[in-house]
């Protein structure tokens, strides 16, 4: 993966004035203008023969976040003043919120520049989340302008194109993605592995904002990310989140934006941009110590698991070799739901079957 382009940040900043000037983060064709007052950004792009910028969120509507709900509806998001540290030399920039003092909820979004756009490290820490959430926004919720964005695309698991004018998908409450509330006309159970895209577009003008979900299989199996054109002319884009039981580690999102009339080009870079992704954490270019540590752990699991399976089918059936079995048994349940989890207890087994040999 080429060298990740460092973001330009003037300085630490911490309870900016009102009137601080946006960090503005840019590529052919987009800008993204990171707020220094809440952990929040406005997303722009340059329709094709057009010299003005245009943004692709709606006028007036709600500003992008991060966070998670309580009870029905609730939210504790990254709207508070965030903390933004960065080097134009080094990056990559981040900005840290606090979500919920009182229960230490914290939010992380480091972004890395590239051609194509951003790459989103998301990450949140607690040391004691309210039990009553429910679920996480590890890519940020959006409320998109469906004048501009006036069509849809993404690839289900099959490898099927689902594309079409927003507009045709009834009225509200209307769906198109994956994981929505309730059945919608265009709705599926997953995105593509290889390709797990959803892009808002507008073939006229030739703008588009994207979302791809890197490591799908490995971190974004049960999310969910879709559009809601809902009640009262919210366009409500959930770009990717995940029940509060998959809580635990960090996420990686790429905001892709650069700037098509259709979804060939998203469709094209998607595979690349995803090995990218995953090369650039393998090596430390992309710092995301948890998704490392769970793609270890799933590179691991395997071997270890045929290692004891074997040993066990010579083992007497003592009392620890029943309980390393069923251990084995459970954590192939959890592998590919938390593979750091499942390791460890495939371990614990291991470890209980040579403890009853000494």
């Amino acid at each position: 993966m080429r060298a990740l382009i460092a973001l330009a940040l003037m300085g630490a900043v911490r309870c900016a004035p009102a009137t601080a000037a946006p960090v503005q983060l840019s590529g052919e064709g987009w800008r993204v203008e990171l707020s220094r007052e809440a952990g929040t950004f406005d997303l722009l792009a340059q329709p094709a023969g057009e010299a003005e910028f245009v943004s692709l969120l709606r006028a007036g509507g709600e500003r992008p976040w991060y966070g998670y709900n309580v009870g029905s509806a609730e939210g504790r998001t990254s709207e508070s003043t965030p903390t933004v540290e960065g080097d134009p030399e080094r990056g990559p920039l981040r900005v840290h919120c606090e979500l919920d003092p009182d229960h230490a909820v914290t939010h992380e979004a480091v972004y890395y520049l590239r051609p194509e756009g951003l790459v989103v490290v998301s990450r949140f820490g607690s040391s004691a989340l309210t039990p009553e959430g429910s679920i996480v926004r590890f890519a940020p919720k959006l409320d998109v302008d469906l004048s501009l964005l006036t069509h849809y695309a993404f690839v289900d698991a099959e490898g099927r194109r689902h594309q079409g004018a927003v507009m045709d998908l009834g009225e509200r409450n209307a769906y198109a993605g994956v994981g929505a509330w309730e059945p919608g006309r265009d709705v599926v159970d997953r995105l593509n592995a290889e390709r797990p895209y959803m892009l808002l577009y507008n073939p006229e003008r030739a703008v588009s904002l994207g979302v791809i979900l890197p490591l799908y299989e490995s971190v974004w199996r049960e999310a969910g990310s879709f559009l809601q054109m809902y009640q009262g002319g919210f366009n409500f884009w959930y770009t990717g989140f995940a029940p509060m039981s998959r809580l635990r580690g960090e996420r990686i999102v790429i905001l892709y934006l650069r700037q098509s009339g259709s979804p060939e080009g998203i469709e094209a870079d998607a595979p690349r941009l995803c090995r990218e992704v995953e090369d650039g954490i393998q090596r430390g270019e992309i710092e995301a110590p948890e998704v490392r540590e769970m793609l270890a752990a799933a590179a691991a699991f395997d071997p270890e698991a045929e290692a004891l399976s074997a040993r066990l089918a010579e083992e007497p059936p003592t009392g620890a070799a029943w309980l390393a079995l069923e251990m084995l048994r459970v954590a192939r349940e959890w592998a590919e739901r938390d593979p750091v989890e499942a390791l460890d207890l495939l371990l614990r087994g291991k470890a209980e079957l040579e403890g009853s040999d000494m």
